[in-house]
């Protein structure tokens, strides 16, 4: 019996990715004029868009609160789950309430 490896102890792993085949084609050729594989152009290709990543500022949104915050004062002290069932309770009303004045 082999014993287990874990992906850790590997500096390689196999992967398939779906690459359209107009690119592939292009990546092939540049890599044959280049003398070398398609995997290290793909390597290289994935390593440069995870630096322009990591080098983008961090996008900060801006403070769109309301002063005071953005409860209503009814619901300052109430769980989520207590405007909930009040929201609930109150549509339930509404609806009845719709029904009676059809009647």
């Amino acid at each position: 019996m082999l014993p287990a490896i874990s992906r850790d102890t590997l500096d390689e792993v196999k992967t398939t990715i779906d690459i359209s085949t107009p690119l592939l084609d292009e990546v092939r050729r540049r890599a044959k004029a280049e003398g070398r594989t398609v995997r290290s152009s793909v390597e290289e290709g994935l390593r440069m868009v995870l630096e322009q990543h990591a080098q983008r500022p961090k996008r900060v949104l801006r403070d769109a609160s309301i002063g005071g915050g953005w409860l209503t004062p009814e619901y300052q002290d109430k769980s989520i789950t207590q405007m909930i069932h009040e929201d609930y309770e109150e549509r339930i009303d509404r609806t009845l309430k719709s029904l009676d004045d059809r009647r």
